[in-house]
């Protein structure tokens, strides 16, 4: 677990200072041919810091998710923020916003993957493929309704 507190200290460098983190899931179903020619799954992560010294931006990215490996991404891009305002000739001025966090839910993720799924069984004519196109039908209908709860929620 990231200490959140933390990173948030080590970002007070420079003018500008922010992290995204990552966690994520794939899944890949080629065709060639109207023939699945493979089917894999699987997880990624990643981190990507970026820093601006005066009119300098230093951007590095890593899929190692720890607070060692970040501590060194702040570091690395803030000695490039500095070296790169050093060549800079515009001026950077930075509008003030509200930080924003969000998330999202895997519900839309889970039924892309049973859609494609059922895409696959059912073109291969593999048993099951009806029961995942059903699975994919009311997945699709659930995740509907998910998005215009949260759509009416935040409006």
């Amino acid at each position: 677990m990231l200490n959140l507190e933390k990173l948030e200290k080590l970002l007070e460098i420079g003018d500008y200072a922010d992290i995204r983190i990552n966690f994520g899931e794939n899944n890949s179903i080629p065709l060639k041919d109207g023939k699945i020619e493979e089917i894999s799954s699987g997880f990624g992560n990643g981190v990507a810091v970026r820093v601006l010294y005066k009119n300098g931006w230093g951007f590095v990215t890593s899929n190692i998710v720890n607070e060692e490996e970040i501590e060194k991404l702040i570091n690395k891009a803030y000695k490039m923020a500095k070296i790169s305002n050093e060549y800079s000739e515009k001026e950077i001025i930075l509008k003030d916003h509200k930080a924003i966090t969000d998330n999202y839910k895997m519900i839309g993720k889970i039924k892309t993957v049973s859609q494609m799924g059922a895409f696959g069984f059912l073109t291969m004519n593999w048993y099951g493929g009806e029961f995942l196109l059903w699975l994919a039908v009311i997945l699709t209908i659930y995740s509907g309704f998910d998005y215009i709860k949260e759509y009416l929620k935040s409006n």
